[in-house]
């Protein structure tokens, strides 16, 4: 990997949250975001002296207004937009309590594990992610 990539990259976290059926949330993007319409995981960026469960949680919080339970760190991926290159880190979820109150995305969907990988529209990061931790 390019040392300048390294310099700036970011690191963001993203829940693979299940729910109680064992359904796993994905959000659309709104169109005042970057890959307006996109589907993903529910996360955000990592910020200083945050440890990545923290990071997450706080997402969850302040975006779904959902509390979780970290259960494990998947496998990371890297991955270069056009406009950044993030370091994609998958923390696998549980729901704990509430519903999904969207503040920043347009749509949620819980959608079965087997369906994932072929959702239309999920970003090209996410994919990648599935496929390094066995989806």
């Amino acid at each position: 990997m390019h040392s300048l990539y390294l310099r700036h990259m970011t690191t963001v976290v993203c829940a693979l949250l299940q729910n109680q059926t064992g359904h796993y949330l994905l959000v659309q993007r709104s169109n005042t975001m970057p890959h307006p319409g996109a589907w993903e995981f529910p996360g955000g960026k990592v910020e200083q002296g945050e440890s990545y469960a923290e990071a997450l949680t706080r997402e969850v919080r302040e975006e779904l207004h959902l509390d979780i339970q970290v259960s494990r760190k998947g496998k990371a991926v890297a991955h270069r937009y056009r406009e950044k290159y993030i370091k994609l880190v998958p923390l696998f979820c549980r729901l704990y309590k509430g519903l999904p109150k969207l503040s920043e995305h347009v749509n949620f969907r819980w959608v079965e594990a087997s369906e994932l990988i072929r959702f239309p529209g999920l970003l090209e990061a996410d994919v990648r992610l599935l496929r390094q931790n066995g989806f």
